[in-house]
């Protein structure tokens, strides 16, 4: 049943990463998005694994409000802030802030842990699906090599990117910004 249940999770996420490279966005419509509540209820979920690590979520959201595929955000955090958990050592911090530019209209959302960090000549291919920093690393952890494929094509369907870098003390940073396309009042609306 686990299998099962292992091998209907990576046909729909496959079925996923297909459509969102071939341009389609899942069944949902642009809508305004409150991120502060929206990274709030993916941390509280994120919980739930990171507690058995005795892993601290921290971070500073501003109330920001945004034009974006609900859901589809929603997972592209997501999937970077389990990743993050997944390669945390036991009892260490994982950040997540989300932030408005006003200079440049962006909005960034950045993940920090303190893992092991990616080699430097394969931070970018770390968002290719299937990629492995090195041989049998998801055996370990459970993953398929979906997650960070997935949240670059949902991010890449917002209009924005996704880099990361490793950090100077150690672990990887990970930094998504997105045009600002704010909510529109609905008293506002023709």
């Amino acid at each position: 049943e686990r299998e099962t249940d292992r091998l209907s999770n990576l046909v729909q996420q496959l079925l996923l990463l297909a459509g969102l490279e071939a341009g389609r966005c899942p069944a949902e419509a642009l809508a305004p998005v409150a991120l502060q509540k929206l990274c709030a209820d993916i941390v509280e979920d994120a919980d739930f694994e990171a507690g058995p690590a005795n892993c601290r979520m921290a971070g500073i959201r501003e109330e920001i409000t945004l034009m974006a595929y609900p859901q589809l955000l929603r997972r592209a955090i997501d999937n970077v802030l389990r990743n993050a958990i997944r390669y945390a050592p036991r009892g260490s911090e994982i950040v997540l802030n989300a932030r408005i530019d006003q200079e440049r209209n962006v909005v960034i959302v950045e993940i920090l842990d303190s893992g092991p960090g990616v080699p430097k000549s394969m931070l970018s291919d770390i968002f290719r699906p299937f990629f492995r920093t090195s041989p049998g690393r998801e055996s370990e952890t459970g993953g398929a090599g979906l997650g960070l494929a997935i949240a670059y094509e949902a991010v890449r369907m917002h209009a924005g990117s996704i880099v990361a870098h490793n950090r100077e003390t150690g672990g990887l940073r990970v930094v998504i910004v997105m045009p600002w396309r704010a909510a529109v009042p609905e008293d506002e609306l023709l």
